[in-house]
């Protein structure tokens, strides 16, 4: 949290400074410079007035594509949105320009005067009480380090609250979607990434250095798959969407890898068989033995040409076809291809699928919630993901925790960190 800076006319500027000189001075304490990236287009203007926007939030959802914006009324109606690409290679000073841009088009576009404050949603870690960001592990350098919620205050001349998105997101659902009417839940989403938010008896946990919830890097699969963290086998490792993609696109090349080798063997005793069978000695060895020397060699070949005929099927997989295209597998690309009957696609979803229940389990035994609210755009593809992990919670968690339809889909959406920032 950052307190509010001098007094303010319209959207935080001061009423002798010019915004442009406000946004250098904010994008100084940022620590780099970079010209400011296009607008992205805008959808259709939302009919409000200022009268509708009264006690609103200005909010945003800094992820590792877009920066989202909206004004947010205190019962979380989302009244008009913006956005803007991420400017990855840009530094700190664009990306707190391109926040300032963003709300400031979104509060413009309704005629919104006054916002009560900004709550900012970004993916973690982050420190709530400072709004100064850590090293997110899948945004690479550009929010590293940034003291987003100083620099935004200093330039809007509002108070700022700047937290982890996933804890936004748990507020959005505490106030507006499925954890409404619980003191004690825990928020998972699995989409890009796999992270999370505790609520114990009504307060969000945070730990000594504001940053506790990272549970998508329990460990879940030791030796399994190289984490960003640097981990190997955690949740985000195995479920979230690029992680999925990985590990079916691995699945298909260690089967072509096996086969490929089955298939070299093959070639290889066909070339001896051929030798054997042109020998006049062996010919000599074959008349006297009869099928007793015969028969294995028959037999092995029939085996070989099994493996070969497998290999073949193998390269021309769904899978298979969409690696050879030549663009970056996603895992939209494996829903689709598991959707066809491919083997590899079916083993990473299931994979994910289970991570997923399992970590349900654990949430269940350390937190003992009354829910258990999964969310994100891979997770909410799977609806079968959530029954499978509310049934091994039921069967496999510690009595009384172990309650029946714990596990729940999230009813926000893709706006859930908007709507929860408003309640930082």
């Amino acid at each position: 949290m950052v307190a509010q800076g001098e007094p303010v006319n319209t959207f935080g500027q001061s009423a002798g400074q010019p915004a442009e000189a406000q946004r250098s001075d904010a994008s100084k304490s940022a620590g780099q410079s970079a010209e400011l990236p296009a607008a992205a287009p805008s959808s259709p203007l939302t009919s409000a007035t200022d009268a509708d926007a009264s006690g609103c939030v200005g909010t945003l959802d800094i992820g590792g594509t877009w920066i989202r914006a909206a004004v947010v009324t205190p019962a979380g109606e989302i009244l008009v949105r913006s956005r803007r690409p991420l400017p990855t290679s840009e530094g700190g000073r664009a990306v707190v320009d391109t926040c300032l841009d963003a709300l400031g088009e979104a509060r413009m576009r309704i005629g919104c005067h006054t916002l009560e404050r900004i709550g900012v949603s970004v993916t973690g870690p982050v420190d709530p009480r400072t709004g100064k960001l850590f090293t997110p592990p899948n945004t690479g350098p550009v929010l590293a380090g940034l003291e987003l919620g100083e620099a935004l205050s200093r330039a809007a001349c509002l108070e700022v609250r700047v937290d982890r998105d996933t804890n936004a997101a748990a507020l959005g659902e505490h106030r507006c979607g499925s954890a409404r009417g619980t003191a004690n839940f825990v928020f998972i989403t699995v989409s890009t990434g796999v992270g999370g938010a505790v609520m114990l008896d009504g307060r969000l946990i945070r730990g000594a250095d504001g940053v506790a919830g990272e549970i998508g890097h329990i460990c879940v699969e030791r030796g399994g798959p190289r984490c960003g963290c640097g981990r190997r086998g955690c949740v985000e490792a195995i479920a979230s969407g690029p992680s999925i993609a990985r590990r079916a696109e691995a699945e298909l090349r260690a089967a072509e890898g096996a086969e490929l080798r089955a298939a070299e063997g093959f070639a290889q005793t066909r070339a001896v068989t051929k030798s054997v069978e042109g020998s006049t000695a062996a010919a000599s060895v074959a008349a006297r033995a009869g099928e007793a020397v015969a028969a294995p060699i028959s037999s092995q070949t029939s085996s070989f040409s099994s493996q070969a005929s497998s290999f073949s099927s193998q390269t021309s997989s769904p899978l298979a076809e969409r690696l050879r295209s030549g663009r970056p597998l996603t895992g939209k690309d494996v829903d689709e291809c598991a959707a066809a009957g491919d083997p590899h696609a079916i083993r990473a979803l299931d994979a994910a699928a289970a991570a997923v229940a399992g970590m349900c389990v654990d949430m269940a035994n350390v937190f003992n919630p009354e829910r258990i609210v999964v969310g994100g755009s891979v997770a909410i593809t799977h609806p079968d993901w959530i029954a499978r992990a509310s049934e091994l919670v039921a069967r496999e968690a510690l009595v009384p925790a172990n309650r029946e339809g714990i596990v729940v889909p999230a009813e926000l959406g893709d706006d859930v960190s908007l709507v929860g920032a408003a309640f930082l």
